[in-house]
């Protein structure tokens, strides 16, 4: 068991300084992570996944690992490995990190067509992997291989990682919200300043987290009259004045050169899993009825799905968006599938034509 292994006050050192070296995260912490994990224990060849609850992998960090290894485990592996986080999902509550004798024997290993047709493959004969969770939903995987050459991985590895497990998951898990928030704000910037229609969000203070360039604007022509042409004027004029505001309200206003627009204030809606106001600004020339529409749609979809519709305007097929995202064929199709439903359309002819509107 590995509760009965004791680590000895020279691994314990080593742990410290590995907190140490890491306190300071930096932009690449991922391949900071697994660069002192090499300096220090001597796991030279690993990669880190990013993880959801379901156990399905991707973006994939290599340290010391050729990128043909991971698209060759990507295409014809993956289902195949014992130590595939969707295999222990239910022994991570007591565990965190295992070996492959956690789930077969060594005999069975070498016997199996993962092993001689992958692992023998590219000359590895050893492997292990590290889970790492936060708040109880797993956010990342670390797999680590080693040679014939190399010592087993054994009861002290797991007992290390288990000690350092927490540490390296409260960093992943802030990794992937900062990256989350900045891919989410790419989106918006990228689709919201080409709608006329202006977009403005919120915090429950009615204080500004964002507003693209029609908003900007919209709200400037407003404000024609008034000394200073901010959102946060804006908000108290037009927003603030309204009788229970948060229940949320449609109005039309005309500006000083008598251009009319249609105020749609929306109230709670999520956003970088914070609770937000939405405002719409809608001009009333143009086709009002289509912008707000396609704009709602596109909220729908999910930073990953927004991505596939990126590389179906491309014209990637689902074989090559399978190979670019690191995910299942099965994966990019339930997407897809999912993208359909959400943009009501039928096929990738529909879909595109409803991405070229947006």
């Amino acid at each position: 068991m590995i509760k009965d292994y004791q680590l000895s006050k020279k691994e314990y050192r080593g742990i410290l300084e590995f907190l140490e070296h890491l306190a300071h995260p930096t932009e690449h912490f991922r391949h900071q992570i697994q660069h002192v994990l090499s300096k220090i224990w001597g796991y030279h060849q690993s990669v880190l996944w990013f993880t959801d609850e379901a156990g399905n992998i991707s973006y994939p960090h290599l340290y010391q690992i050729k990128d043909k290894v991971i698209y060759d485990y990507m295409a014809n592996y993956d289902e195949l490995d014992f130590l595939h986080p969707k295999k222990h999902l239910n022994k991570m509550s007591e565990q965190r990190a295992f070996c492959i004798h956690d789930m077969v024997s060594f005999d069975q290993f070498e016997k199996s067509e993962y092993f001689r047709g992958f692992i023998k493959k590219h000359d590895f004969h050893d492997e292990m992997v590290a889970n790492f969770t936060y708040q109880d939903k797993l956010v990342g995987t670390l797999g680590l291989l080693r040679s014939k050459d190399d010592r087993p991985f054994n009861r002290r590895d797991m007992k290390i990682f288990e000690a350092i497990s927490t540490f390296i998951s409260q960093k992943i898990s802030s990794q992937i919200r900062l990256q989350n928030i900045e891919q989410q704000k790419r989106i918006l910037e990228a689709h919201a300043d080409k709608s006329p229609l202006g977009l403005i969000i919120l915090d429950l203070s009615f204080r500004p987290l964002y507003y693209n360039t029609s908003a900007r604007d919209i709200t400037s022509e407003l404000l024609t009259n008034e000394n200073e042409k901010t959102i946060d004027l804006f908000v108290i004029k037009y927003l603030m004045c309204q009788q229970n505001v948060q229940l949320g309200f449609v109005k039309s206003v005309i500006s000083p050169s008598f251009q009319k627009y249609t105020i749609q204030f929306d109230p709670k809606s999520d956003y970088q899993k914070d609770t937000v106001y939405l405002v719409h600004l809608i001009p009333e020339k143009g086709d009002r009825s289509s912008t707000p529409s396609v704009d709602q749609k596109l909220s729908l979809l999910t930073p990953r799905e927004m991505e596939i519709c990126h590389l179906v305007r491309k014209g990637y097929t689902n074989q090559e968006i399978s190979e670019h995202s690191f995910i299942s064929i099965n994966t990019v199709k339930r997407h897809i599938q999912n993208i359909f439903s959400k943009l009501e359309v039928k096929n990738r002819t529909g879909l595109l034509r409803k991405l070229d509107h947006l």
